[in-house]
């Protein structure tokens, strides 16, 4: 699986690539397996909620889109996954 992490307005340190990994693999059903994966972090400062989080995954002829905002990347990722 390819994952690209980036981040916006916001530092991430190496753990976050390795927590998306993590949930994804336990995501990919070797049926249907998630190819490729990017993850963007977002932090808008003065936005309520501040945090979000986007998750575009290729699978084999489709793509699944997630998008969700939160009080923090960490809550936005877990709610999105």
């Amino acid at each position: 699986m390819n994952i690209a992490v980036e981040a916006q307005n916001i530092d991430l340190s190496p753990e976050w690539k390795q927590n998306v990994d993590e949930k994804l693999s336990a995501l990919s059903d070797p049926r249907d397996p998630i190819i490729s994966v990017r993850a963007t972090f977002l932090f808008h400062e003065g936005e309520v909620p501040p945090a979000e989080v986007k998750l575009v995954m290729g699978l084999r002829g489709k793509n699944l889109i997630a998008h969700k905002k939160g009080e923090s990347c960490d809550v936005a990722l877990k709610s999105s996954l």
